[in-house]
Protein backbone atom coordinates (compact mmCIF):
# COMPACT_ATOMS: atom_id res chain seq x y z
CA UNK A 1 0.00 0.00 0.00
CA UNK A 2 1.46 3.87 -0.91
CA UNK A 3 0.90 7.30 0.57
CA UNK A 4 0.52 10.56 -1.60
CA UNK A 5 4.22 10.61 -3.28
CA UNK A 6 4.36 6.84 -3.64
CA UNK A 7 6.04 5.72 -0.48
CA UNK A 8 4.84 2.80 0.46
CA UNK A 9 3.05 2.18 4.33
CA UNK A 10 5.10 1.86 7.36
CA UNK A 11 2.18 0.72 8.79
CA UNK A 12 0.78 -1.98 6.42
CA UNK A 13 -1.30 -4.87 7.63
CA UNK A 14 -0.81 -3.19 10.91
CA UNK A 15 -4.54 -2.59 10.72
CA UNK A 16 -4.24 1.24 11.11
CA UNK A 17 -5.64 3.43 8.61
CA UNK A 18 -2.86 5.24 6.47
CA UNK A 19 -4.23 8.22 6.55
CA UNK A 20 -3.13 9.13 10.47
CA UNK A 21 0.90 8.44 9.13
CA UNK A 22 0.53 11.07 6.16
CA UNK A 23 3.12 13.65 6.68
CA UNK A 24 0.01 16.45 6.92
CA UNK A 25 -0.78 14.94 9.99
CA UNK A 26 2.47 14.72 11.66
CA UNK A 27 2.31 18.10 13.32
CA UNK A 28 -0.72 18.05 14.93
CA UNK A 29 0.35 15.11 16.20
CA UNK A 30 3.84 16.40 17.33
CA UNK A 31 2.03 19.62 19.15
CA UNK A 32 -0.27 17.58 21.06
CA UNK A 33 3.02 15.60 22.19
CA UNK A 34 4.74 18.77 22.91
CA UNK A 35 1.94 20.58 24.96
CA UNK A 36 1.93 17.25 27.16
CA UNK A 37 5.04 17.47 27.55
CA UNK A 38 5.05 20.98 28.84
CA UNK A 39 2.02 20.34 31.08
CA UNK A 40 2.71 17.04 32.43
CA UNK A 41 5.55 18.20 34.80
CA UNK A 42 4.11 21.89 35.22
CA UNK A 43 0.70 19.78 36.74
CA UNK A 44 2.91 17.52 39.02
CA UNK A 45 5.25 19.65 40.47
CA UNK A 46 3.30 22.49 40.99
CA UNK A 47 -0.27 21.24 41.95
CA UNK A 48 -3.18 23.75 43.01
CA UNK A 49 -3.65 23.34 46.76
CA UNK A 50 -6.85 26.24 47.54
CA UNK A 51 -6.55 29.36 49.06
CA UNK A 52 -3.25 28.98 50.58
CA UNK A 53 0.24 31.29 51.69
CA UNK A 54 -0.30 35.15 50.23
CA UNK A 55 -3.44 34.30 48.55
CA UNK A 56 -4.99 34.58 51.82
CA UNK A 57 -4.14 38.27 51.96
CA UNK A 58 -4.92 38.97 48.57
CA UNK A 59 -8.20 37.89 48.10
CA UNK A 60 -8.95 39.16 52.10
CA UNK A 61 -8.25 42.90 51.12
CA UNK A 62 -9.73 42.30 47.44
CA UNK A 63 -13.12 41.26 49.14
CA UNK A 64 -13.31 43.51 52.14
CA UNK A 65 -10.66 46.70 51.47
CA UNK A 66 -13.26 48.61 49.91
CA UNK A 67 -15.61 48.54 53.03
CA UNK A 68 -14.94 51.71 55.19
CA UNK A 69 -16.50 50.23 58.05
CA UNK A 70 -14.40 46.75 57.99
CA UNK A 71 -11.53 49.17 56.83
CA UNK A 72 -11.72 50.67 59.97
CA UNK A 73 -12.02 47.57 62.48
CA UNK A 74 -9.43 45.65 60.44
CA UNK A 75 -6.06 46.06 61.65
CA UNK A 76 -4.31 44.21 58.58
CA UNK A 77 -6.49 46.25 55.91
CA UNK A 78 -6.12 49.82 57.79
CA UNK A 79 -2.39 49.82 57.86
CA UNK A 80 -1.85 48.07 54.99
CA UNK A 81 0.98 50.39 53.01
CA UNK A 82 1.23 48.06 49.78
CA UNK A 83 -1.43 45.57 49.14
CA UNK A 84 -3.83 48.80 48.19
CA UNK A 85 -1.36 50.11 45.46
CA UNK A 86 -1.25 47.00 43.26
CA UNK A 87 -3.60 46.42 39.96
CA UNK A 88 -3.43 42.58 40.91
CA UNK A 89 -6.19 43.95 43.51
CA UNK A 90 -8.44 45.29 40.98
CA UNK A 91 -8.18 42.28 38.81
CA UNK A 92 -9.01 39.57 41.87
CA UNK A 93 -12.08 42.38 42.50
CA UNK A 94 -13.29 41.66 38.71
CA UNK A 95 -12.97 37.99 39.57
CA UNK A 96 -15.15 37.72 42.97
CA UNK A 97 -17.79 40.17 40.98
CA UNK A 98 -18.53 36.88 39.16
CA UNK A 99 -17.30 33.95 41.54
CA UNK A 100 -17.06 33.33 44.32
CA UNK A 101 -13.96 33.25 46.61
CA UNK A 102 -13.03 29.27 45.98
CA UNK A 103 -13.45 29.82 42.22
CA UNK A 104 -11.64 33.28 41.88
CA UNK A 105 -8.36 31.67 43.77
CA UNK A 106 -8.95 28.79 41.46
CA UNK A 107 -8.96 30.92 38.31
CA UNK A 108 -6.11 33.57 39.67
CA UNK A 109 -3.77 30.52 39.66
CA UNK A 110 -4.43 29.66 36.55
CA UNK A 111 -3.97 32.76 34.85
CA UNK A 112 -1.16 33.51 36.68
CA UNK A 113 0.35 30.43 35.82
CA UNK A 114 -0.78 30.14 32.40
CA UNK A 115 0.98 33.61 31.98
CA UNK A 116 4.19 32.60 33.37
CA UNK A 117 4.73 29.17 31.29
CA UNK A 118 3.80 31.08 28.07
CA UNK A 119 6.09 34.58 28.53
CA UNK A 120 8.74 31.49 29.73
CA UNK A 121 8.14 29.63 25.99
CA UNK A 122 8.45 32.78 24.24
CA UNK A 123 12.15 33.34 26.07
CA UNK A 124 13.00 29.89 25.71
CA UNK A 125 12.01 30.17 22.06
CA UNK A 126 14.33 33.33 21.85
CA UNK A 127 17.14 31.32 23.94
CA UNK A 128 17.09 27.50 22.35
CA UNK A 129 15.09 28.42 19.02
CA UNK A 130 13.40 24.78 18.12
CA UNK A 131 14.23 23.33 21.16
CA UNK A 132 11.92 25.94 23.51
CA UNK A 133 9.53 23.51 24.59
CA UNK A 134 12.34 20.88 26.06
CA UNK A 135 13.16 24.14 28.34
CA UNK A 136 9.90 24.67 28.76
CA UNK A 137 8.75 21.30 30.31
CA UNK A 138 12.21 20.99 31.85
CA UNK A 139 11.38 24.39 33.83
CA UNK A 140 8.28 23.11 34.60
CA UNK A 141 10.40 20.24 37.49
CA UNK A 142 12.92 22.24 38.32
CA UNK A 143 13.50 23.30 42.21
CA UNK A 144 11.87 26.14 42.13
CA UNK A 145 12.97 27.44 45.37
CA UNK A 146 14.93 30.52 45.43
CA UNK A 147 16.28 32.33 48.06
CA UNK A 148 15.34 32.55 51.59
CA UNK A 149 11.48 31.88 51.12
CA UNK A 150 10.01 31.97 47.57
CA UNK A 151 9.50 29.77 45.16
CA UNK A 152 8.78 31.05 41.33
CA UNK A 153 5.58 30.59 39.50
CA UNK A 154 3.92 30.23 42.84
CA UNK A 155 0.46 27.94 42.04
CA UNK A 156 -2.12 30.02 43.74
CA UNK A 157 -3.63 33.38 43.37
CA UNK A 158 -0.49 36.18 44.01
CA UNK A 159 0.53 39.20 41.84
CA UNK A 160 3.97 37.31 41.93
CA UNK A 161 3.33 34.90 39.34
CA UNK A 162 1.79 37.78 36.83
CA UNK A 163 5.01 40.03 37.25
CA UNK A 164 7.56 37.40 36.82
CA UNK A 165 6.14 36.61 33.79
CA UNK A 166 5.70 40.02 32.32
CA UNK A 167 9.02 40.98 33.05
CA UNK A 168 10.52 37.28 31.68
CA UNK A 169 8.69 38.53 28.80
CA UNK A 170 10.52 41.88 28.89
CA UNK A 171 13.46 40.06 29.41
CA UNK A 172 13.15 38.13 26.14
CA UNK A 173 11.65 41.59 24.16
CA UNK A 174 15.23 42.94 25.55
CA UNK A 175 17.34 40.17 24.45
CA UNK A 176 15.58 40.77 20.80
CA UNK A 177 16.44 44.19 21.08
CA UNK A 178 12.33 45.19 21.26
CA UNK A 179 13.21 48.02 23.79
CA UNK A 180 10.03 49.91 23.56
CA UNK A 181 8.16 46.53 23.84
CA UNK A 182 10.14 45.53 26.89
CA UNK A 183 9.83 48.54 28.63
CA UNK A 184 5.87 48.44 28.29
CA UNK A 185 6.24 44.80 29.85
CA UNK A 186 8.54 46.18 32.67
CA UNK A 187 5.96 48.83 34.07
CA UNK A 188 3.04 46.56 34.14
CA UNK A 189 5.28 43.67 35.94
CA UNK A 190 6.22 47.11 38.72
CA UNK A 191 2.42 48.03 38.70
CA UNK A 192 1.74 44.24 39.76
CA UNK A 193 4.09 44.00 42.11
CA UNK A 194 7.40 45.79 42.50
CA UNK A 195 9.32 43.73 44.46
CA UNK A 196 9.74 41.43 42.02
CA UNK A 197 9.66 43.51 38.93
CA UNK A 198 13.51 44.49 39.87
CA UNK A 199 15.30 41.40 39.00
CA UNK A 200 13.75 41.79 35.89
CA UNK A 201 14.17 45.64 35.21
CA UNK A 202 18.20 45.15 36.36
CA UNK A 203 18.35 42.14 33.97
CA UNK A 204 17.40 44.50 31.06
CA UNK A 205 19.20 47.56 32.27
CA UNK A 206 22.56 45.53 32.35
CA UNK A 207 21.20 44.18 28.97
CA UNK A 208 21.20 47.46 27.59
CA UNK A 209 24.65 48.51 28.70
CA UNK A 210 26.00 44.73 27.43
CA UNK A 211 29.30 43.69 27.30
CA UNK A 212 32.21 45.35 29.16
CA UNK A 213 29.86 47.86 30.00
CA UNK A 214 27.32 46.08 31.69
CA UNK A 215 29.73 44.19 33.41
CA UNK A 216 31.31 47.63 34.65
CA UNK A 217 27.93 48.57 35.99
CA UNK A 218 27.42 45.92 37.84
CA UNK A 219 30.73 46.57 39.44
CA UNK A 220 29.99 50.25 39.97
CA UNK A 221 26.62 49.47 41.96
CA UNK A 222 28.67 46.90 44.16
CA UNK A 223 30.94 49.26 45.11
CA UNK A 224 29.07 52.19 45.51
CA UNK A 225 26.88 50.05 47.78
CA UNK A 226 29.89 49.47 50.17
CA UNK A 227 31.63 52.48 49.74
CA UNK A 228 27.85 53.90 51.50
CA UNK A 229 28.32 50.91 53.92
CA UNK A 230 32.17 52.76 54.89
CA UNK A 231 30.71 55.94 54.87
CA UNK A 232 27.50 55.67 56.25
CA UNK A 233 28.31 56.59 59.45
CA UNK A 234 31.11 58.92 59.52
CA UNK A 235 29.30 61.14 56.76
CA UNK A 236 26.01 60.99 59.28
CA UNK A 237 23.56 59.46 56.40
CA UNK A 238 19.93 59.80 57.45
CA UNK A 239 18.13 56.98 57.40
CA UNK A 240 21.16 54.31 57.85
CA UNK A 241 20.61 52.13 60.84
CA UNK A 242 17.37 53.94 62.13
CA UNK A 243 15.13 51.28 63.51
CA UNK A 244 13.66 51.63 66.65
CA UNK A 245 15.17 48.78 68.59
CA UNK A 246 11.71 47.51 69.93
CA UNK A 247 10.44 47.53 66.43
CA UNK A 248 13.28 45.67 64.65
CA UNK A 249 13.26 43.35 67.15
CA UNK A 250 10.23 42.25 65.91
CA UNK A 251 10.87 42.05 62.83
CA UNK A 252 13.67 39.95 63.53
CA UNK A 253 11.44 37.15 65.43
CA UNK A 254 8.46 37.27 63.65
CA UNK A 255 10.29 38.50 59.62
CA UNK A 256 13.75 37.94 59.65
CA UNK A 257 13.59 36.50 55.99
CA UNK A 258 14.22 40.49 55.43
CA UNK A 259 17.45 40.01 56.63
CA UNK A 260 20.37 37.67 54.49
CA UNK A 261 22.15 37.26 58.28
CA UNK A 262 18.78 35.38 59.13
CA UNK A 263 18.90 33.25 55.79
CA UNK A 264 18.71 29.25 56.59
CA UNK A 265 21.53 27.43 54.51
CA UNK A 266 18.92 26.22 52.36
CA UNK A 267 18.84 29.90 50.55
CA UNK A 268 22.39 29.83 50.47
CA UNK A 269 22.51 26.88 48.42
CA UNK A 270 20.11 28.31 46.69
CA UNK A 271 21.51 31.18 45.54
CA UNK A 272 24.80 28.97 44.74
CA UNK A 273 23.08 26.39 42.76
CA UNK A 274 21.73 29.70 41.03
CA UNK A 275 25.31 31.05 40.65
CA UNK A 276 26.67 27.70 39.19
CA UNK A 277 23.87 27.54 36.37
CA UNK A 278 24.47 30.89 35.35
CA UNK A 279 28.68 30.15 34.95
CA UNK A 280 28.36 27.17 32.99
CA UNK A 281 26.13 28.97 30.89
CA UNK A 282 28.53 31.48 30.12
CA UNK A 283 31.46 29.52 30.00
CA UNK A 284 29.48 26.72 27.89
CA UNK A 285 26.31 27.43 25.73
CA UNK A 286 26.86 27.87 22.21
CA UNK A 287 24.20 30.33 22.08
CA UNK A 288 24.97 34.12 22.45
CA UNK A 289 21.68 34.62 23.91
CA UNK A 290 22.05 32.08 26.92
CA UNK A 291 25.35 33.65 27.63
CA UNK A 292 24.35 37.21 27.79
CA UNK A 293 21.05 36.70 29.43
CA UNK A 294 23.07 34.48 31.79
CA UNK A 295 25.42 37.23 32.77
CA UNK A 296 22.97 39.65 32.76
CA UNK A 297 21.04 37.84 35.76
CA UNK A 298 23.81 36.71 37.46
CA UNK A 299 25.16 40.82 37.94
CA UNK A 300 21.34 41.88 38.61
CA UNK A 301 21.41 39.03 41.12
CA UNK A 302 24.63 39.62 42.26
CA UNK A 303 24.07 43.52 43.02
CA UNK A 304 20.59 42.92 44.59
CA UNK A 305 22.37 40.39 47.39
CA UNK A 306 25.30 42.49 47.71
CA UNK A 307 23.51 45.54 48.69
CA UNK A 308 20.62 43.74 50.91
CA UNK A 309 24.25 42.16 53.00
CA UNK A 310 25.10 45.80 52.89
CA UNK A 311 22.13 47.30 54.30
CA UNK A 312 20.27 45.02 55.99
CA UNK A 313 23.32 42.80 57.36
CA UNK A 314 26.22 44.67 58.12
CA UNK A 315 24.05 48.34 58.36
CA UNK A 316 20.89 48.20 58.80
CA UNK A 317 18.61 50.89 56.98
CA UNK A 318 14.88 50.51 57.51
CA UNK A 319 14.44 51.86 53.59
CA UNK A 320 16.70 49.19 51.94
CA UNK A 321 15.73 46.09 54.06
CA UNK A 322 11.78 47.10 52.98
CA UNK A 323 12.97 47.28 49.47
CA UNK A 324 14.42 43.96 49.61
CA UNK A 325 16.86 43.67 46.57
CA UNK A 326 17.49 40.84 47.40
CA UNK A 327 14.31 39.83 45.60
CA UNK A 328 16.13 40.49 42.47
CA UNK A 329 17.94 36.60 42.61
CA UNK A 330 14.67 34.90 41.11
CA UNK A 331 16.42 35.93 37.51
CA UNK A 332 19.34 33.60 37.87
CA UNK A 333 17.08 30.43 37.92
CA UNK A 334 15.32 31.31 34.41
CA UNK A 335 18.36 31.38 32.55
Amino acid sequence: MRLAGGRESAREGSGVSDEIWTEASQPKRLILAKVLAIVTPWLAFRPYEGVVGDARLYLHYAAYGTDPAFRASDLFVSNDQQMGRTIYIGFLRSLLAIRNVAESALLGAVIGLTAWIGSYAVLARVLFARQWWVATAAMGAMYAHWGPLFTFAEPFASPRALAEALAIGAIAAALTGRWWASGALLIGSLLLHPLVAVGGLGTAVVLFVWGRRGLIFGLVVVAVAGLAVVLADPLGIAGVDQFDPEWLAIIERRAGVVFPGYWAPRAWLSIASGLAICVIGITTAPSESVRRLATASMITSLVGLVVSICFAWIVIDPLIAQIQPWRALWVMHIA
